[in-house]
């Protein structure tokens, strides 16, 4: 009787482990695919910063997003120089496009840090372009790799850039939406006027109105 209550006790810890043990396996599976991927595109020393924080062993993830500067602005890489470019949420290049027409901060594992994505015109070579900048540098390389918990961009050097207006950053989109609901703040040039949204996001109502989709 005893055997057959201690195998069933084992049975029930195995079968309530079973998903966490599942994710992370996934989840270094995937990390060791996006190291490579970086590699693989020129980025030498933030996967090494990567590799050698031991980042998963530290805290329970679900999911990550990485934004790899590239190596001339890692000057010293370290723990913080990682964590700052990481983001505890899964944020492909399909949902930054539509976060940086707003002017968004997303949460970072660096305490009191967070990147501010942003739609701008980019002086690149001479040619202006309309870019996507994470931090004031170019989202040069959306979507280097993509899994079902981990997402890579590469980040190019700081541009020279200005501000797009914001109507002309919306117009085409907002077209075809459907407005639901207008968040008006208060204050509209208190730009501390911050409200913290679900999945580590955050906007500035001091800058833009945001619409509900």
């Amino acid at each position: 009787m005893e055997t057959k209550l201690s195998s069933a006790v084992l049975l029930l810890i195995v079968l309530l482990l079973l998903p966490s043990i599942t994710t992370a396996h996934r989840l270094n599976h995937e990390l060791s695919l996006a190291i490579s991927a970086l590699r693989y595109h020129g980025y030498s020393l933030f996967p090494n910063a990567v590799t050698e924080s031991d980042l998963l062993s530290s805290q329970n993830f679900s999911a990550l997003t990485f934004f790899s500067p590239p190596d001339s602005l890692l000057y010293s890489p370290n723990s913080d120089s990682l964590f700052r470019f990481v983001s505890p949420f899964r944020f492909p290049t399909s949902r930054i496009r539509i976060l940086s027409y707003y002017g968004t901060c997303l949460k970072t594992l660096l305490p009191h840090h967070h990147l501010f994505i942003q739609r701008r015109e980019v002086l690149l070579n001479g040619t202006v372009l309309d870019s996507v900048t994470v931090d004031g540098m170019r989202l040069s390389l959306p979507d280097l790799f993509v899994g079902s918990s981990i997402v890579v961009h590469g980040l190019d050097q700081i541009l020279e850039s200005k501000v797009l207006p914001i109507d002309k950053l919306v117009a085409a989109y907002l077209s075809s939406w459907t407005k639901t609901s207008l968040l008006r703040p208060k204050n509209r040039t208190n730009l501390r006027d911050i409200e913290i949204m679900e999945n580590g996001v955050y906007w500035d109502h001091g800058k833009v109105e945001v619409w509900n989709l």
